[in-house]
C-alpha cells in the first residue's frame, strides 16, 4: 500500500507499508511530512496494529504538526527507526525550548 500526498511546498510524502513476520507493520515515509500529509499519516496509523514501526530513513523534514504526530506516535509505543542525524536531533530536542529555562 502506498499513499502519495502533496503539501503546500509542492513536495510529496510517500507512505508505504510492509507486514512484518512478528505480526507488526512497518510504514516507510519518504519526503516532507507537512500539511495534508500529516492528516493522511494519522489516518493510516489509526488502523494499524499496536506494534508499529516507522522507517524514517527517507524522511527529509517535517513541519510543527508533523513533528507533533511523530512525537505522539513514539510516546504511544511506535518504533521510529533509521532516522537521519537531522531528524533524530529534531525529535530529540525539547519541542518547547522555554520549558527547559531556569527562571
Amino acid at each position: 500500500m502506498a499513499h502519495l500526498m502533496q503539501d503546500s511546498r509542492d513536495m510529496t510524502v510517500a507512505i508505504s507499508a510492509l507486514d512484518l513476520a512478528n505480526g507488526g507493520r512497518q510504514l516507510s515515509l519518504a519526503g516532507y511530512l507537512s500539511g495534508d500529509a500529516v492528516a493522511a499519516l494519522a489516518e493510516v496509523v489509526s488502523g494499524e496494529p499496536r506494534d508499529l514501526t516507522l522507517d524514517l530513513s527517507e524522511l527529509k523534514g517535517f513541519d510543527g504538526p508533523g513533528e507533533a504526530l511523530l512525537r505522539r506516535l513514539r510516546s504511544n509505543g511506535s518504533h521510529l527507526v533509521r532516522l537521519s542525524p537531522f531528524i533524530a536531533l529534531m525529535l530529540a530536542s525539547d519541542p518547547d525550548p522555554l520549558n527547559s529555562r531556569n527562571t
